[in-house]
């Protein structure tokens, strides 16, 4: 089954924010570089790097976030750009929606941490943690559609498919609950 993994107001809204600064980084970098008499030349390699670190980092972005969910009778697959990431339907040990409460932090950043990936950017995914659940691993688009997945091995992947409540029930026809 597919699931789609649409992005909520706030992940539009950074995304948006940051394509826009990064367009005009390039074309403000494009129109001092073009210039002939201009003292920042001097300083090209800084130029450069700057350029070379934002791109990276847009693409790294691009290519690891998720762009769909799906379950087959043996796995999770989040589709992404390059890299699918497949967990094993049999390693699961819960699935269950994640409330709000659960992740103080969405709000209020000082009690949820991204340690690694994106905190808006075309999405809500890396490294996170906090006291209540630990470290866990996020493919969120929305953050209103938070789906935990503990797996047997003390790990806890996110996803939030559009339709959480199918994708929730799905896992309990296997045995997961």
């Amino acid at each position: 089954m597919i699931y789609k993994a649409s992005l909520d107001k706030q992940a539009i809204a950074i995304s948006t924010i940051i394509n826009i600064v990064f367009f005009f980084t390039v074309i403000f970098t494009s129109v001092i570089f073009s210039e002939e008499n201009n003292p920042i030349q001097r300083n090209d390699f800084s130029m450069i790097m700057l350029g070379f670190v934002l791109l990276a980092s847009f693409l790294i972005a691009w290519l690891l976030h998720p762009i769909r969910y799906e379950t087959t009778p043996d796995a999770v697959l989040i589709k992404r750009p390059v890299k699918q990431v497949t967990i094993n339907k049999n390693e699961i040990e819960s699935v269950r929606l994640l409330e709000k409460n659960e992740i103080p932090g969405i709000t209020n950043s000082a009690n949820t941490t991204r340690r690694l990936g994106s905190g808006g950017f075309l999405g809500y995914f890396g490294i996170f943690s906090n006291h209540h659940l630990g470290r866990m691993t996020w493919f969120v688009t929305n953050r209103n559609n938070m789906v935990l997945l503990k797996m047997r091995d003390r790990k806890i992947y996110v996803v939030s498919p559009d339709d959480t409540s199918t994708f929730i029930k799905e896992f309990g026809k296997s045995g997961n609950g």
